[in-house]
């Protein structure tokens, strides 16, 4: 459209050339053009080699209020069971979430590392120096990247069973939210191919039916503790080969995994404005991006820590798909 408009009056050989060049190293247009690609880096699988020595936490909600007066949904995830739980908050407080974590805790051990978003209630002075008191590492993912918290594959799954069974009663969600946790723990899972309760505990749930015709005396033929022992070595075995699998997956190393993003390279970084009626602000017209931005360092493969060139106190950790390379 630019060279159309141009050779309507003037005439020069090298006019798609110089056109493209001025488009491409125009500041404004970049940071307020969306950006036709991005690279979303390698996909990071965390090695994890026991039970309960890496968990994760989120938040779910808000909720309707029920009669309880319940809002929210504290989930953690145990990182190599998948074992899950869940628990109804009433608000969203680091007290709050302290305290289901010490229940948590005394019953399944104290984890090594804790990852978390950057909400206000999980980086507050009293939720770090719980953190600090246990020696638990506290790791934040980068902001508005909420995929690389293991608890969003599982919000899904309680999003799912939550409109399914309280569509039309919505005030009352919390009141079998603890069937709904067994539901989470006792499915199979593709990743382990077995169940997170059997993971944790080593042996299968009990249920209505097995509680009634006592299966498992059927089912396991009056095992010995140590061929128990070594079904449950064989079966984290396989849990082992079955991660190792799906981290050789396709979607690992897609071509768009690959990035030009390196050490010092000038970047732009994506906004995420809020509108609002009282400043006479709308998010639609704000730029895209701002910078430009100088990558310090790879804290991951997908995660940089960029610095501001015109302000060196602007210091932030960013995914890389929030990242636009800067053109001179």
């Amino acid at each position: 459209r630019t060279l159309g408009r141009i050779n309507e009056y003037f005439y020069n050989p090298n006019l798609e050339e110089f056109v493209k060049n001025k488009v491409k190293t125009c500041k404004l247009c970049l940071m307020s053009k969306q950006t036709q690609r991005k690279y979303e880096g390698k996909l990071i699988s965390i090695p994890i080699e026991q039970c309960m020595n890496t968990v994760f936490l989120d938040i779910y909600g808000p909720l309707p209020r029920t009669k309880s007066g319940h809002k929210f949904i504290l989930i953690l995830v145990d990182g190599f069971s998948r074992f899950t739980w869940l628990f109804p908050l009433k608000e969203c407080t680091s007290k709050l979430i302290i305290q289901k974590m010490k229940t948590v805790f005394a019953n399944f051990s104290i984890p090594k590392i804790l990852v978390t978003d950057n909400a206000s209630y999980l980086t507050s002075k009293i939720f770090k120096a719980y953190l600090f008191k246990n020696y638990i590492i506290q790791r934040a993912i980068p902001s508005y990247r909420a995929n690389g918290n293991r608890c969003e594959r599982f919000l899904r799954d309680l999003g799912a069973l939550l409109r399914c069974y309280y569509h039309d009663k919505q005030d009352n969600w919390d009141s079998e939210l603890d069937m709904v946790q067994i539901s989470l723990n006792t499915a199979i899972n593709s990743s382990t191919r077995t169940s997170a309760f059997k993971l944790m505990f080593s042996h299968e749930p009990n249920c209505g039916l097995s509680n009634l015709w006592d299966l498992q005396n059927l089912v396991s033929g009056h095992l010995t503790t140590d061929q128990r022992q070594e079904n449950m070595k064989r079966a984290i075995n396989n849990v082992r080969r079955s991660i190792q699998r799906n981290r050789e997956r396709e979607k690992y190393f897609y071509p768009r995994t690959r990035h030009p993003f390196k050490i010092n390279s000038l970047v732009y970084i994506k906004t995420h404005y809020l509108s609002s009626k009282i400043k006479n602000f709308a998010k639609k017209l704000a730029p895209k991006y701002i910078g430009p931005y100088r990558i310090l360092y790879f804290l991951t493969s997908v995660t940089v820590i960029v610095q501001n060139i015109s302000e060196v106190t602007d210091v932030r950790k960013i995914h890389i798909v929030d990242l636009k390379l800067y053109k001179e």
